[in-house]
């Protein structure tokens, strides 16, 4: 009974944190009923949640390089933007981790601090009419602009440092490079492939290139330099054929000799 009483005392103290708390509680129900009668919509809104950070990746990446790559965006860019920029799902799985990781933490607070649910409670006073819904949209839209932007960043520099893949490309049009007509570009690292442009970047030059699909003809990895143990087993096999070369010439010198006798 006792127990009984402390409670309802604490409640009255606490008014304005337990009247949020039920306030909450109908928001949620209200938001998963609509999960359950709407989970098309659902998915769909999350799904362009994560193609808006592949999209924003693309546009602050080349933006780096100088170039606004909004006019050259189409439709079909935006709606594979996930699927181009895996990066996106794990940073936005992260997020919904992160998020329930908050709320979680925020209710162990309220069940084991008093001092907490008081300062809760305080808050709750002087903002009666709080939202959180639009102050969690504005820090998720934030936080997925700074995490494509942190990665934008860090592949720009990757891409100045020669730290990505390079490719060789060989066109079908031949194009004007350092006043002369090439069809062959060496040592290209792949900046964005879309939907009717595919965006390289070449260290050497520190030139960017836009080649339309249809003029790329073939697409091949630049062969990678054979250092360590593996260039001494080229060089060995280099040594063995040579020996075996010799050895060869030397026999045959012979058979020569003895056929003169």
């Amino acid at each position: 009974m006792e127990t009984a009483k402390e409670t309802a005392q604490t409640n009255d103290e606490l008014t304005h944190l337990v009247a949020y708390e039920q306030q909450i509680q109908l928001s949620n129900k209200r938001i998963l009923a609509y999960i359950y009668q709407e989970p098309a919509i659902v998915l769909t809104v999350l799904y362009l949640s994560i193609c808006i950070i592949g999209i924003s990746y693309l546009t602050l990446v080349l933006f780096d390089f100088g170039i606004n790559v909004l006019p050259h965006i189409e439709l079909t860019d935006f709606v594979l933007g996930a699927i181009h920029y895996p990066k996106s799902l794990a940073i936005f799985s992260a997020l919904i981790i992160f998020i329930l990781l908050v709320i979680k933490l925020s209710y162990f607070c309220r069940d084991k601090s008093a001092i907490y649910q008081r300062l809760l409670n305080r808050y709750y006073k002087k903002n009666p009419t709080f939202k959180a819904l639009p102050l969690y949209s504005l820090i998720i839209i934030m936080y997925l602009f700074t995490a494509a932007m942190i990665q934008a960043r860090t592949n720009y520099q990757d891409l100045i440092d020669g730290k990505l893949d390079s490719f060789n490309v060989q066109l079908s049009n031949a194009i004007k490079f350092n006043h002369k007509e090439v069809s062959n570009l060496q040592d290209v690292q792949v900046i964005a492939n879309l939907s009717k442009h595919l965006w390289l970047y070449q260290q050497k030059s520190e030139q960017v290139f836009m080649i339309p699909h249809e003029s790329v003809l073939m697409l091949s990895p630049k062969a990678a330099v054979v250092e360590g143990p593996l260039k001494n087993e080229t060089e060995q096999s280099t040594i063995t054929k040579k020996q075996n070369k010799v050895i060869t010439n030397t026999q045959e010198n012979k058979m020569l000799e003895l056929s003169n006798d």
